[in-house]
């Protein structure tokens, strides 16, 4: 049986019975979001038109059906595959616009679109306007994709709740993805390319299985000779493992290709086949008709409309392949669609290579994108892949990826907000000045997206760096030419900031090139044009380009902060006729009391005060509109931790927690708990710790955490948490309970934890940042059970004081312990400051194993009298000074059983009357 025009609308309409042709009812697309149901919905439609072709009821499901097409993707998608958000804009005109309707029925159509164009503030006015009840499934789901709250959706009970659920949870920020019970009507693709943007949830196989099978669908069109559906769905077969009975008719063999696809092998092989076999499937589809021809409906959709938007799909599937598979696909599937096909997609030129080679493929992909810019429309790749490979190309450093990204820029309406979506992921946005007006419009339209509120206001000609903090110092420089090391005479070395003002004269019109170098972080503000170089970092610039007719003076503001480290400061241009990079001389710079530029510096008094300044108003006043966004709980967070306002992040807490949070936030959590003043009730600090102990934290954070829980006060304060809390303890929270168990003088808890340590994998992996203290941990692991279980054997350390760092002190010490070296070598391989501000409190311990109390208490006195209070073992020693004076004869009479090491029994002597105290900021060997 051959395919006619009939029998494919037939074939749609059978396999989708609920679309009925002719029954007064029109199809409700809402009610199955599966890429096949809304094709038929259009299918449905077009004898409805063609008898009513002005009919707006059947042109607002028209509407309505393209625009849920757009969305079968990520957001940042939607309108990026396939004809969907041209022809949704185009069905759109025929139907009353949201500021016009009167009904929500007449609203619904335009709103959908809306959404499309990140007009949410649009969407949500509206339905305010029409006091539309909150209850209805549309009016839940477009709420909540517009300003992306799940928690406007705690159930999902229809298709197009689930849909948004979705879609709020990635806009949200959230990790946990829904789909609830109506996951069976959301299309397969969409779910599945939609979850792979969280680090929970998506299969990558599923979504290929989608493809491939969508791609044997394809097949059905009467438009399609017999012969090549028949090649193409062989091919597709092949790729699954199977065969097809030649003696079928065709709509019976795409069935049984169909279900080969289902079982589709997760093999390096199969998926290469796969894609390929997909791909020339589509292929011979895209020659096919379209549904309009400007804005003229011909059939609401065509063979080519379907195609293309498979052929898109091909793209973002290419796309998983080679950036998810990297280790075992990247190079059999770059390579052997490359054999099989020739350069298909760029995307295929995107792949992460080291070393010489790099460079050579970005250029090859900047060409493919170029080449494309000329390709046919049924062959054009469409903005999202393009964008995507520009922003690999700025990202990676290559020369012209900005011209070409600007270039790109200017190509698409200044209205489509879309693209945007990918580009705000760039470094350095802010030298794409061209784009402001445009993020500008974007804050404006979409006020929940917090990535267009924040870079709309970083780039922002009016917004500093920092923010004044007052008392600043008067300062003014000729030229701003200060190389790396300390350019402030008699100023400050760390922790200051600096704001130079005035103008800048361009001798000449034309391109120009303006950098700013420093170390730490700058902003430069030229006219309108905006320079970021932030963060902290050594040397680094950072360009702008201004182009101008003629000759012209432009105001200036240079914003600049230093940290810590190195520091320097330097204004470069390039101008027509300049072949490099030139400081701006001094006869360019002036201010209004003469030459030079004028500024202000300022001094801060710690870390935080620097933080305080460099934190703009902005996202924590974006923060507080949307308390339902994770992101904006995330941002209030993070600031409010980077000030040291820990009861603002104790307040947060919970909702962090509910939501899943990475282990960066659960750190917070605990830092807040343990640094607060005054100090928390212990149920309350028990609250703060991480449920199942599995905390990692970094060692510039962790450090501060460890001080605190050794301290002979806040030591059995942690310990009495960490008992609350209950659970296994792990990682990082081993340290810290360590540290506290030594501080509470519970000896045996510290044994149990030492003990530990040495078996965790996290503690004893490299990068931690915390090896010393895992050696230290070691070395008391040895001390303590001698002390308390001599006649437990303890393997010997060994080559495991040398793990991840050598470190002349636990060299030393796990050699005397192994019985490798005498006492009297262990001393005198050290230099001064160890025997005096750790050999002491090791020593003593080692006489309690032996018994030797009565020296070994004196050692202790004597060691806490010479160290200062912020050395861990000072506090150690108080507590073991408590533990042996505690000690009955019977626990007295248990000690002393601990065999001798060479040379170690004798009283230590410092060498010196006075033992020196420990150096400040001592915490371990």
């Amino acid at each position: 049986m051959r395919f006619t025009p009939l029998s494919f609308r037939c074939f749609l309409l059978l396999a989708l019975s609920q679309f009925a042709l002719f029954t007064a009812e029109l199809p409700n697309p809402l009610s199955d979001l599966t890429a096949r149901s809304l094709i038929a919905t259009l299918a449905a439609l077009r004898p409805v038109l063609t008898e009513k072709p002005d009919d707006p009821a059947a042109w607002g499901v028209a509407t309505t059906t393209y625009a849920l097409l757009a969305m079968q993707g990520a957001r940042e998608q939607w309108g990026g595959l396939g004809p969907w958000y041209d022809y949704a804009h185009r069905a759109a005109q025929r139907v009353a616009a949201p500021a016009q309707a009167t009904t929500l029925d007449q609203a619904l159509p335009g709103l959908w679109v809306a959404l499309l164009d990140h007009d949410d503030r649009v969407v949500v006015d509206t339905l305010e306007r029409l006091r539309a009840d909150p209850a209805l499934p549309a009016v839940r789901a477009l709420r909540a994709m517009a300003m992306g709250n799940p928690d406007g959706l705690d159930r999902a009970a229809t298709p197009i709740e689930a849909f948004a659920q979705l879609v709020a949870t990635i806009a949200a920020g959230k990790e946990e993805v829904y789909a609830g019970r109506a996951s069976r009507r959301l299309d397969l693709w969409t779910m599945q390319a939609m979850t792979l943007q969280t680090d929970r949830g998506g299969d990558r196989q599923a979504a290929l299985r989608q493809v491939a099978m969508d791609a044997a669908w394809l097949m059905q069109s009467p438009r399609i000779p017999d012969a090549d559906a028949d090649a193409r769905l062989v091919e597709l077969a092949q790729a699954a493992g199977g065969t097809l009975d030649a003696t079928l008719e065709r709509a019976a063999r795409i069935s049984q290709c169909e279900a080969l696809l289902r079982g589709l092998r997760d093999d390096p092989a199969t998926k290469i086949a796969a894609y390929v076999a997909a791909y020339r499937a589509v292929e011979v589809a895209l020659a096919g008709p379209r549904g309009w021809e400007g804005n003229r409906p011909t059939g609401l959709f065509g063979l080519g409309d379907v195609a293309r938007w498979q052929w898109d799909r091909l793209f973002v599937e290419a796309y998983l392949l080679t950036m998810f598979d990297r280790d075992e696909v990247i190079a059999t599937v770059v390579e052997g669609i490359a054999r099989a096909l020739g350069p298909v997609l760029p995307v295929l030129r995107m792949r992460a290579v080291n070393g010489t080679t790099q460079m050579a493929n970005l250029a090859a992909l900047a060409t493919a994108l170029e080449q494309e810019s000329s390709a046919s429309g049924s062959r054009s790749y469409g903005w999202y892949p393009r964008i995507n490979c520009l922003t690999r190309l700025v990202t990676q450093g290559y020369p012209d990826g900005q011209r070409l990204t600007t270039a790109f820029f200017a190509t698409v309406d200044p209205a489509d907000l879309r693209p945007l979506e990918r580009v705000v992921a760039l470094s350095h946005l802010s030298s794409f000045g061209s784009l402001y007006p445009r993020l500008r419009q974007a804050a404006e339209r979409s006020p929940w997206h917090f990535d267009f509120y924040r870079l709309a206001h970083a780039m922002d000609p009016a917004t500093p760096m920092l923010t004044d903090p007052g008392n600043g110092t008067d300062w003014t420089t000729a030229t701003v030419d200060y190389p790396q090391g300390g350019f402030i005479p008699g100023g400050p070395e760390d922790l200051f900031g600096l704001r130079l003002v005035g103008r800048i004269a361009f001798p000449a019109g034309g391109t120009w090139q303006v950098t700013i170098e420093s170390d730490d972080g700058s902003r430069l503000v030229v006219g309108d044009t905006v320079v970021d170089n932030p963060g902290d970092h050594p040397m680094q610039r950072a360009t702008g380009v201004i182009t101008l007719e003629g000759p012209a003076t432009l105001p200036l503001r240079l914003d600049f902060y230093e940290r810590g480290g190195g520091q320097g400061l330097r204004l470069w241009w390039r101008g027509p006729g300049m072949t490099t990079d030139t400081i701006v001389p001094a006869a360019a710079l002036s201010h209004d009391q003469g030459p030079g530029l004028r500024g202000v510096l300022w001094r801060f008094a710690d870390n935080q005060a620097l933080e305080r300044a460099l934190q703009a108003a902005a996202p924590q006043a974006w923060s507080e509109q949307v308390p339902w966004n994770r992101s904006a709980v995330l941002e209030r967070a993070a600031f409010a931790e980077r000030t040291g306002d820990w009861e603002t992040v104790l307040n947060l807490g919970p909702r962090l927690k509910d939501a899943n949070a990475a282990y960066q936030l659960e750190s917070w959590i605990l830092e807040a708990g343990v640094l607060h003043q005054p100090a928390l009730s212990i149920e309350r600090l028990a609250n703060c710790l991480p449920d199942e102990g599995r905390l990692r934290m970094s060692s510039e954070r962790g450090t501060p955490l460890i001080f605190n829980a050794a301290d002979e006060v806040n030591g059995p304060r942690m310990l009495a948490a960490l008992r609350l809390k209950g659970g296994r303890v792990s990682g990082f929270m081993l340290l810290l309970r360590l540290q506290a168990s030594l501080a509470a003088g519970d000896l045996q808890d510290a044994l149990d934890m030492a003990t530990l340590i040495e078996r965790d994998d996290w503690c004893n992996s490299t990068g931690t940042g915390f090896c010393t203290w895992v050696k230290e941990a070691l070395v008391l692991r040895v001390l303590l059970t001698r002390m308390l279980v001599p006649d437990r054997a303890v393997p010997p350390l060994g080559t495991r004081m040398d793990h991840c760092c050598t470190n002349p002190y636990y060299h030393a010490f796990g050699a005397w312990l192994d019985g490798a070296q005498t006492w009297d070598e262990t001393v005198a391989s050290l230099d001064e400051h160890a025997r005096t501000a750790y050999l002491p409190f090791v020593h003593a311990l080692y006489l309690i194993d032996r018994g030797q109390l009565v020296d070994a208490r004196a050692e202790l006195v004597a060691f806490k009298h010479a160290s200062q209070p912020n050395n861990t073992y000072h506090h150690f020693t108080a507590s073991i000074i408590t533990w042996l004076d505690g000690l009955d004869d019977a626990g007295r009479a248990k000690l002393g059983r601990a065999p001798a090491l060479k040379g170690g029994d004798t009283r230590w002597s410092p060498g010196s009357p006075e033992p020196v105290p420990a150096a400040e900021g001592t915490t371990n060997f």
